[in-house]
């Protein structure tokens, strides 16, 4: 299966963008990571990103709410406009009021 870089994937407002890229120095002050894992992180993110906007359901037999149908929720976060904030943590949604 061939991925598409999504565009999407790669737009944010600039607040959000300051707040992903500096995500890591705050546990950097409780916990000496390893340099692997702190560039990993990155890449870790646009991964997910790019699964979340890839406008296909991964996981087609799974449950709406099961963690791994991440792309679904997302896709119909985009559709309605509202809700699926949790992103890859669905339960956020159901304790929020926010799920779809």
């Amino acid at each position: 299966m061939a991925l598409l870089v999504d565009y999407s994937t790669f737009s944010f407002h600039w607040a959000e963008a300051f707040l992903l890229g500096t995500v890591i120095l705050f546990p950097l002050f409780v916990y000496p990571f390893q340099a692997a894992a702190i560039l990993f992180l990155p890449v870790m993110s646009l991964i997910i990103n790019l699964l979340g906007h890839c406008n296909y359901d991964l996981f087609a037999t799974h449950d709406p709410n099961h963690v791994l149908k991440f792309s679904y929720r997302h896709s119909m976060r985009h559709k309605k406009g509202r809700g699926n904030l949790g992103f890859l943590l669905p339960w956020l949604d159901t304790l929020c009021r926010t799920s779809i």
